[in-house]
């Protein structure tokens, strides 16, 4: 709606101060020419928006302008009080903060919206932290200081084989995935992970580094994800699975698959999937056992073989 879009642009510039039609046009995911135009209309109406051309110029917004919520739709409220995690924030210290900011605002609301956002705390929960209830290490505080202070950190940090190694970095952000918290620090001029329950010991440095400009902590962090993910499925294999079995599929196979339909085998579908090895490949085959016929690749269906002789071998009673 144009609607939205108008206020999304007030957003954007209250925000930045000062941004392209270019920039705005690809936030938006519309054309540079839509966003001339609800320039004009915006202007029309009164809002103070002033352009300036050349180097470092575009839109601007009166820095004395600013919007409030009464805009707020009812989704957009309810979408407010679940996108945090307490348990999260609980972790850097932040949970009481935004429990008082969260009540405050609800106390802002209409009475419609108290109510769409109470029928919706009944009804929906999400939890983002992992089954087994592991503690955040004490330092993500500590950390999260140096990361808002540009301060450089001195750190022990144990490898995942084992090895101990002290590092100087720039610390750049944190990271909470499923409940396990990253720092993404820069060293020797390149940006590198560090799982935070691994840091042995880690000082903060009196003096300061300067930030990269251009970095961004979620495209960096997306990117690194994908790229791992890429890394680890590396084992393509493909399957001939009897349909009664789909449900077995959904629940425990690892990495992704994806399910391709025969008209000619009744009964049963092919399946491809990738996943971190040839082990987890056999694991899966095996939990699925007569129910299963590895169509490739050879090496999986040899070490099945192979490894079905062994388990005979050693089962068999003397």
């Amino acid at each position: 709606m144009r609607a939205d879009r108008l206020l999304a642009i007030l957003f954007h510039l209250q925000i930045h101060q000062n941004m392209t039609t270019y920039q705005l046009a690809e936030l938006l995911e519309v054309s540079r020419r839509t966003i001339l135009r609800d320039i004009e209309a915006l202007s029309a109406a009164g809002v103070p928006l002033y352009t300036q051309s050349g180097t470092g110029g575009g839109i601007r917004l009166d820095e004395r302008y600013r919007l409030s919520l009464t805009g707020l739709h009812t989704a957009e409220a309810q979408a407010l009080f679940f996108s945090g995690n307490t348990t999260l924030l609980a972790d850097i210290g932040l949970a009481e903060s935004a429990k008082r900011l969260l009540l405050k605002f609800y106390a802002t609301l209409p009475a419609l919206h108290q109510q769409a956002v109470a029928h919706m705390q009944q009804r929906l929960l999400i939890d983002s932290t992992w089954w087994v209830d592991i503690h955040a290490p004490d330092s993500v505080p500590y950390l999260l200081d140096a990361v808002n202070q540009d301060r450089y950190l001195q750190m022990i940090y144990q490898h995942h084989d084992g090895h101990i190694v002290e590092r100087t970095v720039e610390p750049y952000g944190l990271v909470a995935k499923a409940g396990t918290w990253y720092l993404i620090a820069r060293r020797m001029e390149e940006f590198r992970i560090y799982r935070v329950s691994r840091i042995h010991q880690v000082t903060m440095q009196d003096h300061t580094f300067q930030r990269q400009a251009d970095f961004d902590l979620q495209h960096f962090w997306q990117t690194h994800i994908h790229r791992f993910v890429e890394s680890l499925l590396h084992y393509r294999y493909t399957l001939k699975i009897r349909e009664e079995r789909k449900d077995f599929v959904r629940w425990y196979s690892t990495g992704r698959y994806q399910i391709i339909e025969t008209e000619h085998d009744e009964g049963w579908f092919t399946a491809h999937f990738e996943a971190e090895g040839i082990e987890p490949a056999m694991m899966f085959v095996f939990g699925l056992g007569k129910d299963v016929i590895v169509i490739k690749p050879p090496s999986l269906i040899n070490a099945i073989l192979d490894r079905s002789q062994d388990m005979c071998k050693h089962h068999v009673p003397d």
